[in-house]
């Protein structure tokens, strides 16, 4: 059974390396952009991994 995650994105943080988290970026919408893009970008290294 596959199941899709159909959310919304509200606050994206990342870890700062001391136990604590920060904003990907101070502006949520850009914050929102940039997490979209790594997102994209993990999901292309994925597939090219699986087909290779």
């Amino acid at each position: 059974m596959n199941r899709i995650y159909q959310g919304r994105v509200s606050n994206v943080e990342i870890p700062d390396g001391k136990d604590n988290w920060k904003p990907l970026d101070p502006d949520p919408k850009i914050a929102r952009d940039k997490w979209q893009a790594l997102l994209w970008r993990h999901h292309e290294l994925f597939q090219d991994a699986v087909n290779f």
